[in-house]
């Protein structure tokens, strides 16, 4: 067989392929019986389609002995490429493509109502807010007004209104 660089220098990119394959070989990926994208989780990242629960499917669903059996091998299991949505929790269960907004369940991480970042007036954490969640019963710190105003997801505070959090995002 010849070597990578004998193959590089003909032109052709056999090593290139050879380095793609060995790394999907070491990616963790699913092992719940017919999962049909298995390449884009692991075993813990999977939903139950019956239940709901994760770690397991619809086929394992019940089976106390089958759900431990995937439980403990799929412990430690991470995907190769980790979620780049900026507010996952459990980015190492699942690649980009396959992460599911819990609140509108888009696939992909396009959901436009965690996309947008502000400073906190009060403690300056920069923090993503949600323009369709708001608060009733506090005043905005920036035009003083008592109006509904957001939560900022790093620091919970509750403290600016939908139009004050126009006018200060981060692009």
């Amino acid at each position: 067989m010849p070597s990578c660089f004998d193959q590089f220098a003909a032109g052709g990119a056999g090593c290139e392929r050879r380095r793609i394959a060995r790394a999907r070989a070491k990616m963790s990926s699913c092992r719940v019986s017919g999962c049909r994208f298995p390449r884009t989780h692991v075993t813990a990242g999977h939903q139950c389609g019956t239940c709901g629960a994760f770690g397991h499917g619809q086929i394992e669903c019940g089976d106390a002995t089958r759900t431990s059996e995937l439980s403990r091998r799929g412990a430690r299991e991470r995907v190769s490429v980790a979620c780049t949505v900026r507010s996952c929790d459990h980015r190492w269960t699942h690649t980009t493509e396959a992460h599911r907004c819990g609140r509108c369940g888009a696939f992909g991480g396009t959901c436009v109502h965690l996309t947008s970042s502000i400073a906190c007036p009060t403690c300056r954490i920069v923090g993503l807010v949600d323009l369709e969640y708001t608060v009733f019963g506090t005043e905005c710190v920036v035009c003083m007004e008592a109006r509904p105003c957001v939560v900022i997801r790093e620091c919970r505070h509750a403290n600016v209104c939908v139009d004050c959090v126009r006018r200060l995002i981060i692009e």
